[in-house]
Order: C-alpha cells, then structure tokens, then sequence
C-alpha cells in the first residue's frame, strides 16, 4: 500500500491506476524532472497508464507510479517532493545501470551501400600516406582510446562530486541527491603485530566474504545490512604499513556506496554508521577509527562524523590523522602521499599522541567547541569525538585547530 513516513515517502510499486487527472499527470512530471536535473539525468518526463516515463539520450526507462497518482492531491508539498525523487531515484538507477544503446543502421538499398563502400575505399587510399605519416617533432604512438558512454558517466560522477566537494570546503550542508560520486567509510587501526585484519575472527559478525565479494552481515544494524540496489556496493580491505616487511600498523576499511552514502546524508540515519564502528572497532581491539565521507576518486577524508582513539591523546592524535593528514592540505605532513596512495601512520600517530599527552577531556572538549565537537569517553577507557550534521567542514576545521594549538603544524 501507500504510505507515508516521518523521514521518506514510500512508492508503492503494484496495482494499477487508470484515469490519471492530466493537472496531476503535469504536477509528477514537474516533480520527478526536478529530482533527475539534481542527478544529472537529462531527458523528457511523461505519464503513460500507470507509468512514469524517462526519454533519455541513453534509452527509454519507466517504473510504476501505483497509488502515487490516485493519493498525489492528498499529500503535502514535500511528501509530494519526497515521491518525485524516489521515482526519479528508480529512473536514475535503470539509467545507469543500462548497457550501452545499440544503434540500428539505417535501411537503404544494396546500389547505395556498394557506392558508399567505394567512396569509403577510395578516401582510405587517399588518406592512408598523410595519416600514417609521423606529425613534426612527434614520435607515433599507439591509438588514443575512445570514449566510451561508461567513462563519459564516470567523468560527470566526478565532476558532481567536485562541485559538491567545494560546498562542503565553504562550510555547506549537503542532502541525499548533492552526493553522486562519494563514498562512506569506516577506518580502524591497530598495532601491526597482531593477526591480520581481514582473518580475524571477531569479522566474521561483521563481514561475510565469498568469490564474489563482501556483504554486511552485522545484526546490530539490520537497516544497513538489508540495503541492496544496483549501484549499492560494499567492500573491505586491508592495508599494512610499511607495505614493505614486518607491518607497524595494519588498517581495515569498510567502504559504502550507492544507498548506503544516501543513509550516511541523512541525519537521523546517521546514527547506525557510529554504532557499527563502535561495534566494530571494540570487537576488533582498534586503537584508533573513524568514519568519513570521501569522493570516490579522491583518497582524502573530508565529511568526518565519529573518530575514536583509546584515550584523550590517542583521540586528538586520531582527528588529526584522518581529518588533517589524510586530507588534500595537511597541515602536519612535511610531505603529501604520492598520487592514489593514502598517508601511513607509521611514526606520526606516535608525534602527534606524544604533543597530545598533556591533555585531558575537558581541554579537548574545550578546544573543539568552536566547531561542534562532542567528546564522551570513561577516565580510563576510549574517547570518542562526534561531530553535528550541519556544516560538514566541522571535522576538518578542527584538525586545523588542534595542530596549531599543538603547535605539530608545518
């Protein structure tokens, strides 16, 4: 059936409507247009029988109004805001997710296919001793690769998420449909001496792995667990650092996609991210965690929310490892990581813990006031620091303050 929540409105996907008022054919058109120019799906909008309709340049895609029509006058302007943009969520996914169209040649007949062969042949013979001439001052090289429809996607995926990128750097807010492109992750560290993350047995009520990749099997947080759609992925790995020799700290990732970042942009779902890392990183004997957004292609941490460390050092020593070091302009390192790598805690942990040591909870609550931060934590055992919804720079802001009060900036 159709219903109506607090935080989204549900679609409902059986039955059929017939005899759709044409106001309210126009006013789902209006709805569902605006949610797909905010996911920069391009095409012509229509109402056919029970379904909304999407004319892209990629192909034809529809879903199923059910009830939406039949109750639309009935809703209130954002529950009707709430429905546009799960139906343009559903066109959106099918339009992703589509191969490539495949265009039909034209019919024409077999005396103008035969000429148009020979124009074809005779222009290659003519051209064939210019174009496989060298250029001057330039070696021949191998062929540069088409584009393709998939990398053409890849490509707005990363501009979208630059764009929203340099809102968050402004101090800007952003909603489910401003994060194409990003990523959600859940970080922990621990000493290298121990066994490897990845065959730990305390995972295995995290994570269950198989041929085909990683699922999310914690009970604790069953409204993460059950996501599924075609672009939602999640994945764990592992890294060691030094990548070479005995490891000095070995590090686990959990990575989210698709309706799970959607879940991480919404306040008061957030939540179910802190609970799992705190499972997590407890479960596991981490010294240090966090959870962040990211763009995808980028490797620095930027929408950070929940950091953890085993005491009010290793805490401070935390926020400015993954919201300063691991960002684009540290303000710690002497040297950035090279290009796709991320920074190794090796030896700066240690520095920055060492110039925290004095501090206790209430001078590191004091010292993140200015942006928000929340500190909570017993006298002898981890710290955690939460950071508010609003104003997503908050994280990064307050690593900027910590290295200067700590005086380890460059």
């Amino acid at each position: 059936m159709w219903g109506l929540h607090s935080d989204r409105v549900a679609v409902y996907s059986g039955g059929d409507v017939a005899g759709i008022d044409p106001r309210v054919s126009t006013d789902i058109c209006r709805a569902v247009n605006e949610a797909l120019s905010r996911f920069g799906a391009v095409g012509q909008v229509s109402v056919h029988d029970d379904r909304v309709v999407l004319e892209s340049p990629s192909g034809r895609y529809s879903t199923s109004l059910g009830l939406c029509a039949r109750d639309w006058e009935r809703l209130s302007p954002s529950d009707r805001q709430r429905a546009g943009i799960e139906l343009a969520r559903r066109l959106n996914d099918q339009r992703r997710t589509a191969p490539p169209r495949q265009l039909r040649p034209p019919r024409v007949g077999p005396y103008v296919v035969t000429g148009l062969l020979l124009a074809v042949l005779v222009a290659i013979l003519v051209a064939y001793p210019f174009v496989t001439r060298p250029r001057d001052g330039a070696a021949p090289g191998p062929d540069s690769e088409a584009s393709s429809p998939r990398s053409a996607q890849d490509e707005r995926t990363r501009q979208a998420c630059e764009q929203s990128r340099a809102r968050v750097l402004r101090g800007g807010t952003l909603g489910p449909l401003d994060v194409d492109g990003w990523v959600v992750e859940v970080a922990l560290l621990r000493p290298g001496t121990t066994l490897e993350l990845l065959h730990d047995p305390g995972l295995a009520a995290f994570v269950e792995r198989d041929p085909q990749g990683a699922r999310l099997v914690w009970t604790g947080s069953p409204e993460l667990s059950q996501l599924t759609g075609p672009t939602t992925r999640f994945s764990v790995s592992e890294r060691k650092y030094p990548t070479q020799g005995d490891p000095l700290w070995r590090e686990l990732i959990l990575t989210f996609s698709g309706r799970f970042v959607d879940r991480y942009f919404r306040e008061e779902q957030r939540p179910a991210f802190f609970e799992l890392a705190d499972a997590l990183t407890r479960r596991l004997g981490g010294t240090h965690g966090a959870v962040y957004a990211r763009c995808a292609h980028r490797q620095d941490a930027m929408v950070g929310s929940w950091i953890r460390g085993g005491s009010v050092p290793a805490a401070t020593a935390a926020v400015l490892f993954f919201m300063d070091v691991r960002s684009a302009s540290s303000h710690v390192r002497s040297s950035p990581p090279r290009a796709g790598e991320l920074a190794s805690p090796v030896g700066i942990l240690g520095r920055l813990e060492a110039a925290a040591a004095s501090l206790d909870r209430r001078q590191l609550a004091t010292l993140l006031a200015d942006t928000g931060g929340m500190v909570a934590g017993s006298r002898d055992g981890p710290v955690t620091v939460v950071f508010p919804f609003k104003d997503f720079s908050r994280a990064s802001r307050a690593g900027i303050q910590l290295a200067r009060h700590l005086d380890v900036g460059q």
